[in-house]
């Protein structure tokens, strides 16, 4: 019965129309939302579904889970396993050495890798591992060592400076099966835990006459939604409200504090690496008490100029007020500040005050 409807479902959502009396129809809007695929191993009880929000900190990036259908489906709902997240890599703009995680198409875990080597055709990964430790590995080591008149300590160095795995994948896989993602990139949303747990459909709020499309709905609200209230319509826009259950107190107070400056912060921890966008300054001194402020694209576009306070202000003062003054690129994730030494603004500490900065 489960597989038949598992099906059933998957055929209609894939085929929904905008037509008048379609039992799907309120989802309709839902599909341009969300891409399903089977998974890797092509079993019907794990899909990928793979989310690109519509609004909200992560617009521009997309989140992927597995979608896992209990054998007594319809009467329980399907669990979630969040696989990965951030700023899609098209196998056109990947470049060499971006580190990235992904399926391999001959492992069944996702890994770590750093991209070594690309074509036309494919791409060359080499993994990423830590540094190897003897523990766990000492028979291992003791058994290679009996070729070696007994020398463990050889055996052992030769696990050390074994080399890291490589893997050679194409483009198709590259597109539609690695789901490839940044490394650097971090959750910080009040419905989901920095490692990935999401909010998910309580049993109590299930019953067989619901649909897989429910899910999908209740993870885009939750995303896009970020809001503190306890109960949220689900689908957007509809009558049925659904509980939400906030996992990370941090961001949700972070947000109830400064909902603009969370979003910021939301934003550029989910793309990591990607979309940071360089911002030139440049320093003038009107007067004894005001520094001004000169923010150029790296194309010499003058984007904002500014007065800030010469004496009291530090460093991540400044950071606040360019990101409230200036307005980011479309699809770009934040600022990368640059002084006009030339140095960036990366490594400087947030209190440091622009006395000491600009020695002003």
């Amino acid at each position: 019965m489960a597989m038949k409807r598992i099906r059933k479902e998957l055929q209609l959502f894939q085929s929904i129309e905008s037509e008048n009396g379609s039992a799907l129809n309120r989802w309709s809007d839902e599909k341009q939302y969300w891409t399903l695929k089977p998974s890797h191993d092509s079993d019907i009880f794990k899909w990928i579904a793979v989310l690109r929000p519509g609004c909200g900190p992560f617009h521009g990036g997309h989140l992927t889970w597995q979608l896992n259908f209990p054998a007594d489906y319809p009467f329980n709902p399907p669990t979630l396993s969040l696989i990965c997240f951030g700023k899609g890599i098209p196998f056109d703009e990947a470049c060499v050495g971006m580190e990235v995680s992904l399926y391999p198409s001959t492992e069944s875990q996702r890994v770590k890798g750093r991209l070594i080597e690309k074509n036309d055709d494919d791409i060359t990964i080499q993994r990423i591992t830590d540094p190897l430790s003897l523990s766990g590995q000492e028979d291992e080591a003791d058994a290679l060592a009996g070729a070696r008149g007994g020398d463990s300590s050889w055996a052992r160095g030769a696990q050390r400076v074994q080399a890291p795995r490589q893997y050679v994948e194409n483009k198709e896989w590259w597109d539609n099966g690695a789901c490839p993602a940044f490394v650097d990139a971090v959750m910080f949303h009040p419905f989901v835990q920095c490692e990935g747990t999401t909010v998910y459909v309580e049993n109590k709020e299930w019953c067989g006459q619901r649909s897989f499309s429910r899910v999908l709905a209740f993870l885009r609200v939750a995303v896009e939604n970020p809001g503190p209230e306890s109960k949220k319509p689900v689908p957007c826009g509809g009558d049925d409200m659904m509980c939400f259950c906030q996992l990370c107190p941090e961001a949700a107070q972070a947000r109830e504090k400064d909902a603009a400056k969370w979003f910021r912060v939301s934003r550029a921890h989910f793309f990591g690496s990607a979309g940071v966008v360089p911002l030139c300054l440049s320093i003038s001194y009107r007067d004894p008490t005001e520094i001004e402020i000169e923010c150029r694209s790296i194309g010499g576009e003058c984007l904002a100029t500014f007065n800030i306070a010469r004496r009291q202000t530090c460093w991540l003062d400044l950071v606040d007020k360019v990101s409230e003054r200036v307005p980011l690129p479309e699809n770009a994730a934040s600022w990368k500040l640059v002084l006009p030494d030339g140095r960036s603004g990366d490594g400087i500490r947030s209190m440091t005050t622009l006395v000491d900065l600009f020695k002003c």
